[in-house]
This record gives C-alpha cells, structure tokens and sequence, in this order.
C-alpha cells in the first residue's frame, strides 16, 4: 500500500532482477514474466507518489507498479490460471495438482477468494 514501504525494498528488488539480467536479458515483460511480481500501491499522498513514480522511471520495476487498488479477485484467478497453464506445459501428467502461493495482507475476504479459486 505504501509508497515508502515500496521504495524500502526497492534496491533489493532491483538487485534481484540485476543477478538475473544476464541470463534473461533486459526485457521488462520477460522480467515480469518469469518473477511474476505486482505491486499495487495505494498511497494517498500525491507527493509520495510523485517520487516513487520518479524513482521507477528506466526501472526494471516500472511496469510492475501499478497506483491502484487491483480487482483483487480477477488478480488472483488470473495468476493462478496462469500458473496452471505454465505448470501444465512442463509436465506429462497435466491433471496432476499444481502448486501455486498468493502473498497477501490477511484480510478474510481474500483469504476466502483464495480458498475457493
């Protein structure tokens, strides 16, 4: 939610995605893709917003930010069809279960959306 919470972990997202770079290349949708990370930030203050904005700019992160509250329950369904179909494709047994983690606040509604997905 928060834009300073957000810039914290920043440097060490960035360091992450570094490691990586040359095995995968720059690209940020092959980034996106093989991390799978969003990050949804809510923060009211526009001048909090204004910065992180401008620490993101040529960031590896830039497209993985998004300032606005998600539809959490397509969120979640997509990322865990997705998951489903890119387990699938790696293996011979496609009705076998297929593992998936969704990090979350805590909240109950989507504790419960995650449940029944």
């Amino acid at each position: 939610r928060s834009a300073d919470l957000l810039l914290g972990h920043l440097p060490e997202i960035e360091m992450m995605f570094k490691r990586h770079k040359e095995d995968m290349g720059e690209a940020p949708v092959l980034l996106q893709r093989v991390f799978r990370l969003r990050f949804h930030c809510t923060e009211t203050d526009p001048w909090k917003v204004a910065k992180l904005k401008s620490m993101l700019r040529g960031s590896p992160l830039e497209h993985m930010v998004f300032f606005s509250r998600p539809q959490i329950d397509a969120l979640v369904k997509g990322l865990m069809c997705e998951g489903v179909r890119d387990f699938a494709a790696t293996v011979d047994k496609p009705d076998c279960s297929v593992p998936c983690l969704v990090t979350f606040c805590g909240n109950p509604e989507v504790s419960a959306l995650c449940r029944d997905a």
